[in-house]
């Protein structure tokens, strides 16, 4: 089997990831059971000429960012233009000239750091919004490797999108890989509206689409926990209790404005209780996830 190479903004310690949310929860899974490679940013701040050295620790490969570019890329370009873009609200969207110039940058300088890393078989699975350049800064230093990429968030409406004065340039990025992943059907919809409406697209006889005189394929593939192991986790008495007489509902969520949690506090005030757990379908859909995106880069 080819060796996995994934990549993403946030790169953690594997015996630390499970304790962490997100994608990272996510990827950890896929990189502790096959042969892979984990690469992307520390979270480390360095000096400008601490930039270029790339910390390895078996399966991980890491490297830090600049201050500048952790204003630039990170907290500009990806959280204050994307971020909200995508979640379609160009209300709180920050639209700064030299933002998208760092955030291409900062991909260009990750790719030269990993390229020395790859091997002819390697298989690259890049993750979400920071990163979108990062397959046609692989591309122009000569990679031919198949890529896939992963979007954890949404993908908005395609006028939405077209808000965001470098959309174009964007579109160039998504077209440089062979496989772009999504969550649902509805955000395949919206980004194949997009490049179809806006771009011109076009759908050939094997369900690609070609774009830029490239083509690639745009499919769902839903990630989400395993619900089995979930039931499964041992209760602390302490924390839990069975009681009917008890009501209580306990979340965990970043104050961010995508999450909903005015909707989450009116929801648990209202006198309507729900009548029964939902059953989730499936188990191990990390893994699912991964094996169908593999199963589409081969073919």
């Amino acid at each position: 089997m080819s060796r996995l190479v994934v990549v993403s903004n946030r790169v953690l310690d594997l015996g630390k990831a499970a304790r962490a949310g997100g994608v990272a929860v996510t990827l950890a899974d896929i990189v502790r059971t096959r042969e892979a490679l984990w690469f992307g940013w520390n979270g480390e701040i360095k000096p400008p000429g601490e930039l270029d050295t790339v910390g390895r620790k078996g399966r991980i490969a890491t490297a830090p960012l600049s201050d500048i570019e952790y204003a630039s890329y990170y907290v500009g370009y990806a959280n204050s233009v994307l971020w909200p873009v995508f979640h379609n609200r160009l209300d709180l969207a920050q639209f700064e000239a030299h933002f998208f110039e760092r955030f291409v940058d900062v991909n260009r300088r990750l790719t030269g750091l990993l390229q020395p890393m790859l091997r002819p078989d390697d298989v690259i699975w890049v993750h979400d919004y920071h990163l979108i350049p990062f397959a046609a800064e692989l591309r122009k230093r000569g990679v031919g490797n198949p890529i896939g990429f992963f979007l954890h968030i949404p993908f908005p409406p395609w006028q939405t999108f077209m808000a965001v004065p470098e959309h174009k340039e964007l579109a160039r990025a998504l077209a440089a890989y062979d496989l772009i992943g999504l969550q649902t059907t509805a955000d395949v919809a919206n980004l194949m509206n997009y490049m179809m409406s806006a771009l011109h697209g076009r759908i050939v006889p094997d369900g690609r689409i070609r774009l830029f005189d490239q083509l690639v394929s745009v499919a769902s593939f839903p990630i989400g926990i395993d619900p089995t192991n979930f039931a499964k986790a041992k209760r602390a008495s302490d924390l839990v209790q069975a009681r009917s007489s008890v009501s209580r509902v306990v979340g965990v969520d970043r104050l961010d404005y995508t999450k909903g949690l005015p909707h989450k506090f009116k929801a648990f005030g209202h006198p309507r209780r729900l009548s029964g757990p939902r059953a989730s379908r499936g188990v191990g859909v990390n893994e699912a996830a991964w094996r169908a995106m593999a199963q589409a880069l081969r073919s």
